[in-house]
């Protein structure tokens, strides 16, 4: 069966219900046929989206209007956009490469964007931080995600023959 352009293996039983079978090799998507694991990845990608969304509106506003935390400065950096990468890694689960060439380029324009906004600067180290984070982020999802099916299938009711 064909779930977002890559192959899912989906058995069904009458008892539990559609189940998924983790992939081996690296590009094969692990399927969401099971209900929760569907659940699962659009609660992924409404957050993903969201902080996606709010990164914009934080990097973008002027100093003045942008909040103040305890934590220093790459930390913050690093901390939204890992959990962007994790939350994009869990809903693409498959796309690793794509998610991580988009994200490099997603990072590339916000720091150059923020060359329009008086009082704001663009950083090198910033983007280095920012790239870094959300590709560690995105390969943590899918791989957690992954995982998550593995042991669900490996302690799935199969019946004996």
């Amino acid at each position: 069966m064909t779930h977002l352009g890559r192959i899912c293996d989906i058995s069904t039983n009458a008892r539990t219900g559609p189940k998924c079978y983790a992939g081996s090799r690296g590009g094969t998507l692990i399927c969401s046929g099971a209900k929760g694991q569907k659940t699962v990845q659009n609660i992924g990608r409404a957050t993903a989206w969201f902080i996606f969304g709010a990164i914009i509106v934080l990097s973008l506003v002027p100093p003045g209007a942008r909040p103040i935390t305890f934590l220093p400065h790459k930390i913050e950096h690093a901390g939204i956009f890992l959990l962007d990468g994790v939350a994009f890694g869990i809903a693409y689960c498959g796309f690793e490469r794509l998610l991580s060439i988009g994200a490099v380029i997603f990072c590339a324009t916000i720091e150059l964007a923020q060359l329009t906004i008086p009082g704001r600067h663009a950083r090198l180290s910033d983007f280095f931080v920012d790239a870094i984070a959300i590709c560690v982020g995105i390969l943590a999802g899918s791989r957690l995600i992954r995982m998550t099916l593995r042991l669900k299938s490996a302690f799935a009711f199969r019946p004996t023959k």
